[in-house]
């Protein structure tokens, strides 16, 4: 069996989520491209002030100034956050033949992606924009939360990847489609981060707001869930052909997003 170490992107490129604010009992039909989720180049991990994945307090959003991709409508939002899928330490590409002749199988061992929010870059209006804090707390919470359970199911899928083909092809397949997943993740965490903002942000819509934070409650636990049933398994398979696989890195414990008043 031979290993070799898969390059990774550093970041996958960061999600810029805020929370628009009209004030309580007001509504709008659609959300302005402003107060959309927006797609952002990673800065210099130098500059950044990472954590990952847990409950936010108002302290974490250490940002002086709004984010400038908002130009002059940063001040129409209550807060911002900059959050992102990040990899777990080093991943190897494993590569052995099978017992077909000329046939090989190549897979990842030790992958895993995490949420990561860049405190230095998620900023919070010290203006009123007539929402409680507690509201657009929970707002923040669960955009970073929709992050972690993307980076979950994003590790679940690249642990569960395996190729077979021919030896010069093998693992330049386990690229493509390590490639693909990743893309497949940043439109998804795309998709859902704007779902849940045209459904809560511009207005004040607790009951809306709560629904996704049951929602993603439930999905940090069944994805906890889901990687240590993995994990186990992975642990039980025989081993045969190569190195015993090496254990992976456990997901973030689940948190639960923090609700109103908390």
């Amino acid at each position: 069996m031979r290993a070799a170490r898969a390059a990774q992107a550093l970041l996958l490129a960061w999600l810029l989520d805020g929370c628009a604010a009209l004030g309580p009992g007001t509504t709008q039909p659609e959300l302005p491209d402003f107060a959309l989720p927006q797609v952002l180049q990673p800065r210099e991990r130098s500059a950044m002030d990472l954590i990952p994945y847990r409950e936010l307090t108002r302290a974490d959003f250490r940002a002086e100034n709004p984010p400038a991709e908002f130009a002059g409508h940063a001040f129409e939002a209550g807060a911002f956050t900059c959050a992102s899928l990040a990899p777990i330490g080093d991943t190897l590409a494993f590569f052995r033949p099978t017992r077909v002749p000329g046939v090989y199988l190549a897979r990842f061992e030790n992958v895993g992606f995490r949420a990561q929010m860049d405190r230095s870059c998620s900023w919070w209006n010290a203006r009123s924009v007539g929402l409680p804090t507690a509201y657009l707390l929970e707002h923040e919470q669960i955009h970073f939360a929709l992050t972690e359970i993307a980076a979950r199911r994003l590790t679940a899928a690249l642990r569960a990847l395996r190729v077979e083909d021919s030896s010069d092809r093998a693992m330049a397949r386990l690229r493509e489609e390590y490639e693909a997943l990743l893309g497949d993740a940043k439109d998804e965490l795309l998709r859902t981060n704007t779902d849940f903002d045209r459904a809560t942000s511009g207005r004040y819509a607790p009951e809306e707001q709560h629904g996704w934070l049951e929602r993603v409650s439930r999905d940090l636990v069944e994805s906890a869930e889901s990687a240590a049933a993995a994990s186990a398994r992975r642990r039980a398979r025989p081993g045969g052909g190569g190195a015993a696989p090496a254990p992976s890195p456990a997901p973030p414990e689940p948190t639960t997003p923090g609700a109103p008043g908390g």
